[in-house]
């Protein structure tokens, strides 16, 4: 099921768990996220982060926090986090997670937005270095992809109905040329 809010679009199951969201904003551009439990290694392997910089890491959990766990849906996800995918249930606070990689320190860290349905003021976004074996029960992966754009194709009508109207301008154009030239003549 998808639930539509602001650009972002929330993916649940048929229970409503919170799966992940297509069309987030990050830094102006559109990403695809997906909560995936486990450690660092297992999540990623040996990719490398999407974002590179500390500034569009932490901009990334923004987005989950404003964008995705207080969007419309079948949940109330900003107050209760343990219907995020990866969370713990009974969980009174949910912590997302996303790698980056830090050019000035040449190593790759994460960004931590956690969300606190007690107090909505509180929600923190902090930057800690990744150790592989890393995982946690009220810690969630946030996967992120970027957005693909999807071009929808014409139909078959909207193509015959432009060729149709190509003969007609070319047949009008030659007919304009035939009567040019009896005139000439």
């Amino acid at each position: 099921m998808t639930f539509g809010a602001n650009a972002a679009t929330v993916i649940t199951d048929a229970t409503g768990l919170l799966l992940g969201a297509k069309g987030v904003t990050v830094s102006g551009a559109l990403y695809d996220v997906q909560f995936v439990d486990g450690t660092y290694s297992e999540v990623y392997g040996a990719s490398s982060p999407l974002f590179t910089t500390l500034s569009d890491g932490l901009a990334a959990m923004n987005a989950i926090l404003y964008e995705v766990v207080q969007s419309p849906g079948p949940r109330d996800y900003e107050f209760q986090p343990e219907w995020v995918n990866g969370c713990q249930f009974g969980s009174q606070l949910c912590r997302f997670v996303t790698p980056y990689f830090d050019e000035t320190q040449g190593a790759v860290w994460f960004s931590i937005g956690e969300n606190y349905p007690w107090l909505k003021a509180a929600d923190e976004v902090y930057t800690l270095p990744v150790v592989p074996q890393f995982g946690s029960g009220d810690w969630v992966w946030a996967r992120w992809t970027v957005a693909s754009a999807t071009v929808p194709e014409p139909s078959g009508l909207s193509l015959a109905l432009v060729a149709l109207a190509a003969a007609m301008m070319a047949r009008r154009r030659a007919k304009g040329l035939t009567t040019a030239v009896q005139a000439i003549c």
